[in-house]
């Protein structure tokens, strides 16, 4: 099991009152990348698990204005699908970027080392955790 972090940029998915309060916003994902699945179709896909949003501020923003937009794009997160299935050759062809960081592209992959745990549900609960305590 090889789990990678995807970052894609998603800001067009949230309302406008959401948009105009930030530059962008990526939703972070954890696949493996050993792992390929079919969804009716030839083309192999990557099962895309969700894990959050993040939102990237503009410079004026005080801290005060930046937890309100957290807590509301939380909010909306809650309405997300756990799960997305994307191609392997998009996320194959994006540019990797270090985790902690938005990528500076619309889109970016990041590997996730070191996890501890032996079964492939306890290593995703792992970096699911990780994932969201780092802000990766």
């Amino acid at each position: 099991m090889a789990i990678k972090i995807l970052k894609i940029e998603q800001t067009d998915n949230w309302c406008e009152a959401i948009r105009n309060k930030v530059k962008r916003i990526f939703g972070v994902y954890l696949f493996d990348s050993k792992r390929r699945v079919h969804c009716c179709e030839f083309t192999p896909s990557y099962e895309c698990v969700f894990v959050e949003s993040q939102a990237e501020f503009f410079d004026a923003s005080d801290d005060a204005e930046i937890e309100n937009i957290e807590e509301e794009i939380r909010r909306g997160d809650s309405q997300t699908d756990m799960v997305s299935y994307l191609h392997c050759h998009k996320l194959e062809s994006f540019p990797r970027f270090k985790i902690r960081y938005l990528p500076k592209e619309n889109a970016g992959v990041a590997m996730l080392r070191g996890l501890k745990s032996r079964t492939a549900e306890k290593r995703l609960e792992e970096a699911m955790a990780y994932a969201r305590i780092c802000q990766v």
